[in-house]
């Protein structure tokens, strides 16, 4: 009877893993234990094992694909078991499309649990992941490095105001003190919208 060999879930939260490499081809014979291809999580990169002996074929995973948790990548076929057709080959790697652009289910729901688009997430055109949202909730919610201004006797002193990239640019082009704006976003941190808006406040107070 042929084994079905899946995308194994080597962590709790884990939803897809990235193929790395084959280490048996289509039509090889594997023993029970062996290692068959390398599996990347976002904590470690592991072996697969096989989990019976026989001949392996039916392989529907690429090198380099992201594939979700419990999908069929390869089919393990009993000593005496032969495919019923022909296995056509597996074209080589570099003729696959890349995996590109679009966030993982997990990435998408940390992020909007954080109150973050998920597009806005910085990928250099691969796919999101977990680290790439906490990432970039780290650099969001990260103290402003523009300096604090000195207060003036009696006043109370401006406090540093996390912000976005995108809310410090607006500041500098309107003119708007970011330490006097009250954030919206996570942490308390600055917006775009919250800099417009006190930009708008100001232009119809003038």
């Amino acid at each position: 009877m042929s084994t079905q060999v899946y995308m194994p879930a080597l962590g709790m939260a884990q939803e897809s893993g990235t193929l790395v490499r084959w280490l048996k081809t289509e039509g090889d014979a594997v023993r029970e234990g062996d290692a068959l291809a390398e599996i990347q999580t976002d904590k470690a990169t592991v072996e697969l094992e096989a989990r019976a002996s026989g001949m392996l074929a039916g392989i529907v995973a690429r090198e380099g694909e992201d594939i979700p948790v419990g999908q069929v990548i390869a089919t393990i076929l009993a000593p005496d078991e032969r495919p019923a057709a022909p296995v056509p080959a597996l074209a080589p790697a570099t003729s696959a499309a890349p995996v590109t652009g679009g966030v993982s289910p997990l990435a998408r729901r940390i992020a909007e649990e954080r109150g973050v688009d998920p597009s806005a997430i910085p990928t250099n055109g691969r796919r999101a992941r977990k680290a790439d949202v906490l990432a970039y909730l780290a650099e969001q919610t990260a103290p402003s490095a523009t300096p604090e201004r000195v207060a003036t006797p009696g006043e109370r002193p401006a406090r540093l105001a996390p912000a976005s990239p995108k809310a410090r640019r607006l500041a500098r082009e309107r003119g708007v003190e970011l330490a006097r704006v009250m954030g919206s976003g996570p942490g308390s941190a600055v917006r775009a919208e919250d800099v417009l808006a006190v930009a708008a406040r100001s232009a119809a107070v003038a």
